[in-house]
């Protein structure tokens, strides 16, 4: 079944190949099966009398309400609401829940929003902006921060983390540095006493990639660096894992 324009509003998908944008694809006029539409629209729909949203009972796509426009295609109801009160939806604009619940279709808590505003107010862009810590727990201060192009906020310690050369753990604590050069400096340095840690034959790159690294491992090393072992001379033969680096870490 052909499937209407679904851009809804925060968390909507893009509308499929070929269907406008602005407005409801097929928006019903008139009636279906004898009832008028607003009459279809009202039996699916229950009042909450705390919000005075009107939550939609009926089918839902990614939590929208759903209605059948005609044979063929489907339709976000908030959206027809919208064109019966106000007429079409302009190419560049969604329409948006100020209520921030999808399943809403009270005219009264929608409002026409330009899809860059819309996706930078959805409760989940204001969460993730309020957090002071990336996911794997290194924090948002200035040196551990860049800018997307979008604009959101990015971990350069878990950047690092993916390069092929860096076998720390993503769960691995963040260094505090002055500067992401010598940030990862730093980790290189760590990358490279594990290798030695871990069997000192594993001296290069790729050999060190297919060693498996702890957090405790990590952490250990990372400590041990941070307390002045950055600047010592590595010898292989005085660090095993059988004393679990205790020579490396005293």
């Amino acid at each position: 079944m052909e499937t209407s324009d679904l851009s809804g509003g925060h968390g909507s998908r893009p509308a499929p190949s070929g269907e406008a944008r602005g407005g409801v694809v097929g928006r019903p006029r008139g009636t279906k099966n004898g009832r008028p539409i607003t009459e279809r629209i009202d039996r699916f729909v229950d009042v909450d009398p705390a919000s005075g949203c009107r939550l939609w009972t009926g089918s839902t796509s990614h939590g929208y309400a759903l209605m059948t426009l005609s044979a063929q295609k489907k339709g976000l109801v908030h959206r027809v609401v919208w064109e019966l009160h106000h007429g079409s939806i302009p190419d560049e604009l969604t329409v948006d829940h100020k209520c921030h619940r999808p399943a809403c279709v009270n005219v009264s808590h929608l409002q026409l929003m330009s899809r860059a505003d819309n996706t930078r107010t959805a409760p989940g862009t204001v969460a993730k902006a309020s957090r002071e810590s990336c996911v794997h727990g290194h924090p948002y201060d200035e040196p551990n921060t860049y800018r997307a192009k979008n604009g959101t906020r990015k971990c350069d310690t878990c950047r690092r983390r993916v390069r092929p050369w860096n076998i720390l753990p993503k769960q691995a604590p963040y260094v505090p540095d002055a500067s992401r050069h010598s940030a990862c400096a730093f980790e290189h340095r760590a990358v490279e006493v594990l290798g030695l840690l871990k069997d000192g034959s594993r001296t290069t790159e790729s050999l060190r990639r297919e060693l498996s690294i702890s957090v405790d491992e990590a952490i250990e090393v990372l400590a041990w660096l941070a307390r002045g072992g950055f600047g010592k001379q590595m010898d292989a033969n005085v660090w095993s894992l059988s004393s679990s680096g205790e020579e490396l870490l005293s």
